[in-house]
């Protein structure tokens, strides 16, 4: 089934993509030709230009418990979500991004800190932070 879902990965709903990769987080398996085939450039693209915040926060948590430190993919992700929080185009929760956040830090991913500076100056502005829940600002 990886195979084949590897294969159409340029077809799939980035939801899709997301929850295959909790999916295998939550068995700690790593689908090592998945994630191959989601950092080709043009696969890389496509997810993040189609994904949610929901998708960018579920595939960081993902590669956060998979310990797939990708400077590439974490990168894409949160660029991705500054992109949405700077557009405005779609509210992402704070658990979202702390699910980001959390996937640089675990992963000691520390060449995607700017990024990460990045998220955290674009959630203020969008109000993100101040509309979060004690208890998600916690997980932050």
């Amino acid at each position: 089934m990886l195979a084949a879902f590897t294969k159409q990965l340029l077809k799939a709903v980035p939801q899709d993509v997301s929850n295959t990769l909790l999916a295998y987080a939550r068995f700690r398996h790593v689908p090592v030709p998945l994630l191959a085939a989601l950092e080709q450039q043009e696969c890389l693209q496509q997810f993040l230009a189609a994904s949610n915040p929901q998708d960018l926060g579920n595939a960081g948590w993902a590669v956060g418990m998979l310990g797939h430190s990708s400077q590439q993919l974490a990168g894409g992700l949160l660029r991705q979500a500054v992109k949405l929080l700077q557009q405005g185009s779609s509210r992402p929760i704070c658990t979202d991004l702390s699910n980001l956040c959390w996937a640089v830090a675990v992963l000691d991913l520390r060449q995607n800190v700017p990024e990460v500076l990045q998220l955290a100056q674009a959630a203020g502005s969008s109000r993100v932070w101040g509309s979060a829940k004690p208890e998600d600002l916690l997980q932050l």
